[in-house]
């Protein structure tokens, strides 16, 4: 029993359609299409991949062509106009499977710096 002006922790309800998801959002003006079609140059997944421009995250979608049997994987790159270097390494690198390689988000994030991605 709650007496007057206590307030109640207990929650009665969840919400799973909300997401609170923080990313950084960049102010830096660069085309993040071509970043990401460079990067991907760089880490060569073995797989279709269509990139473009998204509204409030990097959103990421993959699948499998079933109509060549189900052994070609594609995948959708959502990429916001805030989005970072960083952020659009860290997803492509996660994608191809080579996030956890020792340095490589850094190295491809700064590609263009180094001409390393024609």
């Amino acid at each position: 029993m709650r007496h007057a002006g206590e307030v109640s922790h207990e929650i009665r309800y969840q919400d799973p359609e909300r997401e609170h998801l923080f990313e950084l959002r960049v102010t830096e003006r660069f085309s993040r299409i071509e970043f990401a079609l460079r990067v991907l140059d760089l880490l060569r997944p073995d797989m279709t991949v269509t990139v473009h421009e998204g509204l409030h995250r990097i959103r990421v979608r993959r699948g499998r062509d079933w109509s060549q049997g189900g052994d070609v994987d594609w995948a959708s790159i959502a990429i916001p106009a805030t989005a970072g270097r960083h952020n659009i390494a860290f997803a492509l690198a996660e994608l191809a499977g080579k996030a956890e390689d020792a340095f490589v988000v850094d190295l491809v994030a700064r590609a263009s710096a180094y001409r390393l991605a024609s």
